[in-house]
């Protein structure tokens, strides 16, 4: 289970399927699969969401492992010219979706919310989903 906002957090789903199963992550080592009938079955209501929708919504993100700079690029794709290193003290907008690729708006250095004096704007790419489909980017459990 992962915080998305102050005081909401959410089973990150790994897969859905056709037939209404999906499979989610309750734990950094456990997943479990449900169908999408057992998201009615309580007195709180679920519902699951992509992380394409989310992301088309979403007004910043950060990347889910704290403290490393994550390679900014030209274009979506792991061969393309490195652009920057966003480091963990940035303001990250998405602006475009593509495949495995988000392109970003950042600012750094920033303080939560806030750029600091002689802070820089650049866009590019940056990965938002692994190789083995796991998210790296996640949305900020405070907003601004």
């Amino acid at each position: 289970m992962v915080q998305t906002e102050q005081q909401i957090y959410a089973f990150p789903v790994l897969e859905i399927r056709p037939d209404g199963w999906f499979r989610f992550q309750y734990t950094p080592a456990g997943a479990a699969w449900a169908h999408t009938s057992h998201l009615n079955l309580g007195t709180v209501p679920l519902t699951i969401e992509t992380w394409d929708i989310s992301l088309e919504d979403a007004a910043r993100v950060e990347f889910r492992r704290p403290g490393l700079a994550q390679p900014m690029r030209l274009a979506p794709s792991t061969n393309a010219p490195l652009q920057a290193l966003v480091g963990p003290n940035s303001i990250i907008q998405p602006l475009d979706l593509e495949g495995d690729w988000l392109r970003v708006r950042v600012t750094q250095p920033a303080q939560g919310c806030t750029p600091l004096p002689g802070s820089s704007n650049l866009e590019g790419w940056v990965r938002w989903r692994s190789d083995a489909d796991v998210p790296l980017v996640w949305f900020p459990a405070s907003g601004c």
